[in-house]
């Protein structure tokens, strides 16, 4: 049984399409379910895998899986386009974990005034900055460690809480726990250089 899954006509057929909603229950014990698959059983038709459809989709980029060791020293620029996959655990958490940015182009802004300045020159922007995550983590894996900055929705993925709620909810320079909670916590990421 599909779930959360999308029939659209496609290439002179009918194609099934899901996203991160679909979920596949293989065979499951529901009576309705029971019932459907009974019901199909007499007038029983395979799905067929579509060649035309499957042939001119792009390939989904699959991230190439290394070792801290392999892409701690990796020139940023070079291998920019490139992306990896890495098993770390998180063994340090800088103090420092969030900035106030311009809400026009994400950099550091700085007090002016009774007010916010952005602190790029070409963009200037004046008035209220945004709470941002600016998180530094220093992750590991049996090959070494080496630091990591996660910004924004990166890090808001992985603490799960919105930056703003977390600063309103503890003291200025404290590290809230949603954030320490991720100390000695190991998790396979992808990261672009």
């Amino acid at each position: 049984m599909f779930v959360g899954t999308l029939v659209k006509k496609y290439a002179d057929g009918l194609c099934l399409s899901g996203g991160s909603p679909c979920k596949w229950y293989i065979n499951p014990d529901v009576p309705e379910a029971c019932a459907l698959m009974a019901s199909a059983r007499k007038a029983h038709s395979p799905i067929k895998w579509n060649e035309v459809v499957s042939s001119n989709q792009p390939m989904p980029h699959v991230p190439e899986e290394q070792k801290i060791a392999c892409i701690r020293d990796l020139h940023p620029f070079e291998n920019k386009d490139r992306e990896f996959l890495v098993t770390v655990t998180i063994k340090k958490i800088g103090y420092r974990w969030w900035y106030n940015a311009c809400k026009k182009c994400t950099r550091t802004t700085v007090a002016h005034g009774d007010s916010y300045k952005c602190s790029d020159q070409v963009c200037a922007t004046i008035g209220t900055p945004n709470q941002r995550y600016k998180l530094l983590l220093t992750a590991g894996d049996e090959t070494g460690d080496t630091d990591f900055i996660l910004f924004g929705r990166m890090a808001q993925c992985i603490i799960k809480r919105p930056c703003d709620m977390l600063i309103a909810n503890n003291p200025t320079g404290f590290i809230p726990n949603p954030i320490t909670d991720l100390l000695e916590k190991t998790s396979t990421q992808s990261w672009q250089r």
